[in-house]
């Protein structure tokens, strides 16, 4: 039997299939309410953190979104030696954070995604947050929108009316102290990249147990390690030319359907950026009769280059995305790789050179 890597659970009682997904909703939305500090809401929220962290005994990150009342929705999400895996955040009942009470978020809002594990055991898995091109987006501590970030170690950020803690996890037995303020001091200050100058071993992250040792007396001590995020561009806007002048053509992506075909040229700037396909004008096919299948989702899928691979990611859509006869989540991409939204709505080919 094949392990999970990715592990969502629910509060009590709620049921993805009776979340009102399937219809619009207009509401005439007020800015969200302010949210209490981070170290407040993770002091308060500590214990679930905690167990949440412990209870994953993988090598990757936990998710935990809090809002003013507590823990909204959790999830795990392990890492895996040469390939990527990826977490929806978003209001849609494929997301793997289900938020479908805050209606400041998209169905579909953020992507977490994990970088292939790094050869050092002792290193925190390298992860990227990208902003699916919402209205909203998604902003650090000090308020500023992002449209995309990379990090090693714990992160905080705010979308819509949550706090989204981002924890790594280990496949070793951790030691989280019982008492909430002895764990905040042991997590790491988060540094952006345009505030101070980058270290030469910035990525060479110890453990937690390297930091508090194994004493039974967590008393707070001072951060000696620090979380360096770099911030980077996403999917900024939907745009049809995915080939900006100058630059290198990687491939090209082949769309067929029932209502037509197509052929867009990728370039290498827009693969790192991410490439979203689906029948909203937030994709990067807007206006495309090949894609406009009711059953194709709004935002289906993410092409996107990470750590010098191609992959695609099932952005939660409603029908899957299929490599053959096998429903993936993520998959990697290379010359040749055939994948169908759904089932027959719409077939992709990748290749590297264009047809004349």
């Amino acid at each position: 039997m094949q392990q999970k890597t990715r592990v969502v659970r629910l509060k009590t009682g709620r049921i993805r299939e009776h979340a009102p997904n399937a219809r619009t909703v207009m509401v005439d939305l007020q800015a969200p309410a302010p949210l209490p500090g981070f170290e407040e809401l993770f002091l308060a929220n500590y214990a679930a953190i905690r167990d949440l962290c412990l209870g994953f005994k993988r090598k990757g990150l936990a998710l935990a979104a809090i809002d003013s009342n507590g823990l909204s929705a959790t999830a795990c999400l392990a890492g895996k030696p040469g390939q990527i895996n990826a977490a929806l955040v978003g209001r849609h009942g494929m997301c793997d954070v289900y938020l479908d009470s805050d209606p400041h978020l998209s169905l579909r809002h953020l992507c977490v995604l994990i970088h292939p594990l790094p050869a050092d055991p002792r290193a925190d898995p390298r992860f990227r947050v990208l902003d699916l091109r919402t209205a909203a987006s998604f902003s650090d501590e000090r308020g500023r929108k992002l449209e995309a970030l990379e990090a090693e170690g714990p992160l905080f950020i705010r979308c819509g009316e949550h706090a989204l803690f981002i924890l790594p996890t280990s496949d070793e037995d951790e030691l989280w102290p019982e008492d909430p303020a002895a764990g905040w001091a042991c997590v790491p200050e988060r540094v952006y990249l345009d505030d101070a100058p980058a270290e030469p071993d910035r990525w060479l992250r110890r453990r937690l147990r390297a930091l508090w040792g194994d004493h039974e007396d967590h008393e707070a001590s001072p951060r000696r390690r620090r979380t360096i995020v770099q911030t980077i561009r996403g999917p900024a806007r939907a745009q049809r030319k995915l080939l900006a002048e100058g630059d290198e053509v990687l491939g090209e992506l082949q769309v067929s359907s029932p209502d037509g075909q197509t052929r867009m040229l990728v370039g290498q700037t827009a693969a790192r950026e991410g490439v979203l396909l689906g029948r909203y004008e937030r994709c990067d096919n807007d206006g495309l009769p090949v894609l406009q299948n009711g059953r194709i989702s709004r935002v289906h899928l993410l092409l996107i280059e990470v750590a010098g691979g191609l992959y695609a990611i099932d952005a939660a859509s409603s029908n899957g995305v299929w490599c053959g006869e096998e429903e993936i989540r993520v998959a990697a991409v290379r010359p040749g790789t055939r994948l169908s939204l759904g089932e027959g709505l719409a077939r992709l080919e990748w290749r590297t050179r264009p047809t004349p």
